[in-house]
């Protein structure tokens, strides 16, 4: 089987298409010159937004082979399930979670060239690709945001600061990406009520200042040289925004970057409520673990985490 992709005005079949960019993008652009397979291989480094389901309905299989321990959800691979195409992916973080092997896509052992040859080889010989295809898609309607809203509004009406919160001001905060699309489900909850929204400033979350009460903290990565500093930093930012929003009830969905904010909270006198990631089932996290100990309220998504969290609170998924 072949994929079409429209570029530059032309179409071409191709049996690759490889998207990405960095320093193992240029790799591979090397390999790929060293073995002659630049007439076989489409190499596309960045896509806007509004072009990514032409790209993903052009293909039969998606292959995403992260080596990333730490990848959270990994929202291109629900993408490409959106768009009817099975993913062959690393069996690692949080593709763990909605990957099931065989049935919408296969797990590859992460960092084996030959077993994810061996698994694309057998997708195109062996699989019923119409039955992986509807079992992607169903996989991807779990995620679907219009899905969402009625499951979070239900979880965030149990909370026991619910009932003070007209009284309250509520602070939202999570760091971008993942977590920040579940934190962002509570805006039409925090609505009726007066609210702020923190999350790390990039080119993702730079327009959300134009709709709401929005603060930036910095950028956080826990393998970074510069973890300490940037840390030091959002204490810094954290307490500042703390004192300028005076919030009565922090709400967070987590990453590192929440860890400061939700510390100063605690000790000025605001109360927690932290709901786990629902990217992870069976491991919880980093974030999550340091905040149970303070939280005044502790949701789980997968009754599978509370033998790691006992007092938490499960009422299902968000999705």
């Amino acid at each position: 089987m072949t994929l079409t992709l429209k570029q530059n005005g032309y179409l071409s079949n191709k049996k690759v298409i490889m998207v990405g960019s960095g320093k193992q993008s240029g790799e591979c652009q090397a390999r790929m010159e060293e073995y002659g397979l630049t007439d076989d291989i489409i190499r596309i480094d960045m896509l806007p937004q509004k072009k990514l389901a032409e790209l993903y309905n052009c293909m039969d299989v998606f292959c995403f082979p992260t080596m990333r321990k730490g990848e959270s959800l990994g929202l291109v691979g629900l993408e490409a399930m959106a768009c009817g195409v099975p993913v062959i992916g690393s069996h690692i973080g949080g593709l763990k979670d909605y990957i099931r092997d065989g049935v919408n896509g296969y797990f590859y052992e992460t960092g084996n060239s030959r077993d994810l040859f061996d698994k694309m080889k057998r997708f195109f010989e062996e699989t019923d690709m119409k039955r992986m295809t509807r079992a992607a898609v169903q996989t991807a309607e779990k995620y679907d945001s219009e899905k969402v809203e009625g499951r979070l509004i239900r979880i965030f009406s149990e909370l026991k600061v619910a009932s003070r919160m007209k009284r309250q001001k509520i602070c939202l905060i999570s760091s971008s990406g993942g977590h920040l699309s579940q934190i962002k489900r509570l805006i039409p909850v925090a609505n009726p009520f007066s609210f702020a929204l923190i999350t790390e400033k990039n080119t993702t979350t730079a327009d959300l200042k134009e709709k709401y009460e929005t603060y930036y903290l910095k950028q956080q990565d826990r393998k970074t040289k510069w973890l300490p500093i940037l840390l030091f930093i959002n204490s810094l930012l954290s307490l500042y925004y703390f004192l300028k929003i005076r919030p009565k009830v922090i709400i967070t969905t987590g990453a590192g970057a929440v860890i400061p904010f939700c510390l100063v909270g605690k000790l000025l006198g605001a109360k927690i409520v932290f709901i786990e990631s629902f990217a992870k089932v069976n491991t919880p996290t980093m974030t999550g673990k340091l905040i149970y100990k303070i939280a005044n309220q502790f949701y789980v998504q997968w009754p599978e985490l509370k033998k790691y969290y006992p007092n938490s609170n499960y009422r299902g998924t968000i999705y």
